[in-house]
């Protein structure tokens, strides 16, 4: 084809760098990855903030609250509840998106916990293959993991079914510590018969989480050993070559972290990632909240 001047050429141009962006993965993600926006912004993941709704107002985790407000406020025992990332925002986003990208993958927080995947699901059906929803039953760093390492599949040239198969077949496992069961029980997130065998025997619980689902693991009369007995069980066979370890706190937990992190080196000579665990997750943990446990690394071909 013969260019007949100057500005043919700048459009042909443009179109060689506009297409090959076409073909890209776009991914979304909601707040319970417990990232900020300018962790998510590095690894170019937008995100669709979830709802707090507090004694009747509704706030916006991130944007119109900050989690020590949230955290002030629980410890005040005011009444919190969460919602899912508003449909209207999701399908805008889907929708600005698809004009950028050829396909999108939407992350959510795990299915046991939200009726985010479902909805986000039935959604995904109206775009003829262009929108999938994953469920890699994951949350708090877990998932923040998961959307670095579909950043880096999708930079590797995987396939939405690639990554997907990746993701809900990988492994992770984790013991949560609440300081009691109360927001866990008043979230639905576990049985009222386990809410009420720790809160009347005054024991602390360990709950062990497995793609997303949440049950009793063991109850101790102390703090001390209930710390003690989740980092014995995450680090039983311990293998950092294989899995990467975890140590998480809600907000003013940061002293905590950083000393079992050290019990951690000095016991089994590993290193541990310390991260928080945010609004929307400490929500239903309750403050005072650490979590241990390990994800099986991914490695990308």
């Amino acid at each position: 084809m013969k260019l007949s001047s100057f500005h043919d050429k700048i459009y042909i141009l443009k179109l060689s760098v506009i297409i090959p962006l076409m073909r890209k993965i776009g991914i979304i993600t909601d707040s319970s990855c417990d990232m900020t926006d300018e962790q998510l912004k590095a690894i170019d993941v937008r995100v669709v903030r979830m709802p707090l709704t507090i004694n009747g107002v509704e706030y916006i985790e991130n944007d119109t609250i900050s989690d020590k407000e949230v955290n002030d406020l629980m410890e005040q025992q005011c009444k919190i509840s969460t919602s899912q990332p508003p449909f209207g925002k999701l399908l805008e986003t889907v929708n600005e998106m698809l004009q950028e990208y050829e396909q999108v993958i939407f992350l959510p927080i795990a299915s046991p916990l939200s009726g985010t995947f479902a909805s986000a699901s039935a959604l995904s059906t109206q775009y003829d293959g262009k929108f999938s929803v994953i469920d890699s039953k994951g949350v708090c760093y877990i998932l923040g993991y998961y959307l670095q390492k579909t950043r880096e599949m999708v930079d590797a040239g995987y396939s939405v079914e690639q990554i997907g198969n990746t993701l809900v077949n990988n492994y992770y496992e984790a013991i949560l510590l609440p300081r009691d069961l109360t927001a866990l029980k008043n979230g639905g997130r576990i049985k009222p018969s386990v809410a009420a065998i720790g809160n009347m025997l005054k024991i602390v619980p360990l709950l062990l989480v497995k793609e997303g689902e949440i049950d009793l693991f063991d109850k101790v009369r102390t703090v001390s050993k209930a710390y003690s007995k989740a980092i014995d069980y995450i680090f039983k066979d311990c293998d950092s070559d294989k899995y990467l370890y975890m140590i998480l706190g809600t907000y003013g937990m940061d002293n905590t972290m950083n000393e079992l992190a050290e019990t951690v080196k000095s016991k089994y000579g590993v290193d541990v990632v310390c991260a928080p665990i945010r609004s929307i997750i400490e929500a239903h943990t309750g403050p005072g909240t650490i979590g241990i446990g390990r994800i099986e690394k991914i490695k990308i071909q």
